[in-house]
C-alpha cells in the first residue's frame, strides 16, 4: 500500500507554495504567473517579484499592497525580457488552458526563463472534483510537461519540442480524501451494486478506525531547472 505524505493531503497551497520557496535565493528575479492575491509573494516576502494577472482588479489591488512590479497581461505574450527571470511559478494556470494556449505559454517561459533556472508548476490531475470549476479546460500530466521540455522525444508528437534542456528536480505528489457518496435507490438492477458498495464502505470504515483514509491523487508540483 502507497504511503501518503499527510503535509501534502491538502487542497491548501501553502504545503506547495513552500516547496517552490526552496529554490528562490536572495536576488533572484521571481515571476509569479496567474498571481491573484498575492498568497505565494507574501509567503516568500521578496521584493524582487513580478506578479503577472490577467485581471485588472486584482492588479490594481496587487498596485495598492505596494508590490512595485505588477503586469496586466494574458498568456501567452509575457512582457519580460529573454532570460531575465531566474524562478517561474505558475501554481493552479495551466489547467485552465487548452492545449495550444499551453504549449505557446510554455516556449514563452522558455524564453524568459534564464540559464539554471527553475520554472515551477502546481496543477491539479483528473480527479474527482476537477470538472466541478466551470473554468477548469484540461488537466495535464506531469510527463507533458517532461516529454516537451526534459525528454525532447522528437518525432513523437505533432507539435515541435520546446527543448530538451530541462531537468526533473523535485515532483511532490498531492491528495485528496474521497468522499463517500450514499445517496442512491435500491431497485432490483442495482442491489448487488448496492451489496458491493456497502461491502467497500464497511472495508473503509475498519480502515478508518485503525487510522488509514482512502485517498486520490488530486494533483501534483513538478520542479523543472533548465540548462
Amino acid at each position: 500500500m502507497e504511503q501518503v505524505d499527510i503535509k501534502y493531503l491538502t487542497n491548501r497551497r501553502v504545503p506547495f507554495y513552500q516547496v517552490a520557496s526552496k529554490y528562490i535565493k536572495d536576488g533572484d528575479c521571481v515571476l509569479d504567473i496567474g498571481c491573484g492575491l498575492g498568497d505565494f509573494a507574501d509567503l516568500i516576502n521578496k521584493e524582487n517579484i513580478i506578479l503577472f494577472d490577467g485581471n485588472p482588479e486584482t492588479v490594481e489591488y496587487l498596485t495598492k499592497k505596494g508590490y512595485p512590479k505588477v503586469i496586466l497581461g494574458i498568456l501567452p505574450e509575457i512582457p519580460v525580457a529573454d532570460s531575465s527571470v531566474n524562478i517561474v511559478h505558475c501554481s493552479h494556470i495551466f489547467e485552465h488552458l487548452e492545449p495550444t494556449l499551453l504549449y505557446d505559454s510554455l516556449k514563452e517561459i522558455d524564453r524568459i526563463l534564464a540559464e539554471k533556472g527553475y520554472l515551477i508548476i502546481s496543477t491539479p490531475l483528473l480527479w474527482s472534483k476537477f470538472y466541478d470549476d466551470l473554468s477548469h479546460v484540461k488537466p495535464y500530466s506531469s510527463y507533458v510537461f517532461k516529454k516537451y521540455m526534459v525528454f525532447g522525444i522528437k518525432g513523437s508528437t505533432t507539435r515541435s519540442i520546446i527543448s530538451n534542456r530541462y531537468k526533473v528536480i523535485e515532483e511532490v505528489e498531492r491528495f485528496s480524501l474521497q468522499e463517500e457518496n450514499s445517496n442512491y435507490v435500491i431497485t432490483r438492477m442495482n442491489v448487488f451494486t448496492f451489496a458491493i458498495k456497502h461491502i467497500f464502505r464497511l472495508q473503509r470504515l475498519l480502515l478508518s478506525k485503525i487510522g488509514l483514509k482512502r485517498v486520490e491523487k488530486s494533483g501534483y508540483t513538478l520542479v523543472l531547472q533548465k540548462g
